[in-house]
């Protein structure tokens, strides 16, 4: 039989490019939304407010980063679930589907630390 933690860690691999791509977009946006910010403001403002609107603009998009991250996850178990080339793993369908669920809450952790 095929051990969980190998199959955890291709699961696990294959959410975390996921978390990498949400957080590089995370990311951009951030950045773009502050130039926006800095160069809409007035000049005596500039100075004391931008590292709020990066700050905040961080926080922000990292909440919405987390609330997409999370249905593209939804969306990514349920279609691993249903896929019948996983099935041909010699594991139980619970083992898998526990491997499956880790993987997830692992991998939704793992972007948490990135933001």
């Amino acid at each position: 039989m095929r051990s969980s933690w190998s199959v955890f860690k291709v699961l696990f691999k294959q959410k975390s490019r996921l978390a990498h791509r949400t957080f590089g977009v995370q990311l951009f946006a951030t950045v773009v939304f502050s130039l926006i910010m800095f160069f809409t403001t007035a000049a005596a403002e500039r100075e004391n407010l931008y590292p709020d609107y990066l700050q905040t603009a961080f926080i922000l998009f990292g909440l919405l980063a987390n609330l997409i991250y999370l249905g593209i996850t939804c969306w990514q178990n349920e279609k691993f679930n249903r896929e019948q080339t996983w099935r041909l793993i010699p594991m139980h369908d619970s083992e898998l589907y526990l491997a499956n669920t880790i993987s997830s809450g692992f991998a939704f952790i793992y972007l948490d630390l990135l933001l």
